[in-house]
């Protein structure tokens, strides 16, 4: 791994940003990696533990490149509130914030419409800075453009086929609809 832009501060210093890139065997050109650091806001839940480790294999070896090792993890229910204020207010959007939710919902059983996920998604939205809740057709439309080039590309075939955007967009609409009730 190379990095290719060194972490950079945004936003008053409250958003750091870096750029690292790698050789991809399987697809065969040079792939990147964002890593975004956010310090807008404190978190509302405990911080857990957890571990990661990589997918990427040694070819020959058929064992994994780097060990597994833990790291600090935010609450799930957290997690999913911040993704869901980003389906739902970022300036650019991204379908990769609505895949996310969408998979919570369908595969890991988040239920978006607990009051007490709807409360920390209405804390999530409070913090300054936030753009209006914006589900109009022309976000639809960006959604829409983005999935082959920024979702099929990073997803596992049958993650992607599985996956359905008028569902996901219509699970968005109704989390605002809630929202606004409470």
């Amino acid at each position: 791994m190379r990095i290719k832009q060194s972490l950079r501060g945004y936003n008053n210093s409250k958003q750091y940003i870096a750029f690292v890139e790698y050789s991809s065997v399987v697809a065969e050109e040079v792939q990147h990696i964002k890593i975004e650091i956010g310090l807008r806001e404190e978190v509302e839940r405990p911080v857990g533990k957890g571990k990661i480790r990589t997918l990427l294999q040694d070819a020959f070896k058929k064992t994994t490149v780097l060990p597994e090792f833990g790291i600090p993890v935010m609450a799930f229910e957290e997690a999913y509130a911040e993704k869901t204020r980003a389906a739902l207010t970022r300036r650019k959007p991204a379908i990769r914030d609505f895949f996310d939710i969408f998979h919570a919902v369908k595969q890991l059983k988040l239920n978006v419409f607990e009051d007490q996920f709807l409360a920390l998604v209405t804390k999530k939205l409070a913090v300054p800075d936030n753009s209006p809740i914006d589900l109009s057709s022309q976000r639809k439309d960006i959604l829409k453009a983005q999935m082959g080039m920024e979702l099929r590309t990073v997803l596992r075939e049958n993650d992607y086929d599985n996956f359905n955007l008028d569902e996901a967009f219509g699970l968005a609409v109704s989390i605002a609809e809630r929202l606004r009730k409470v």
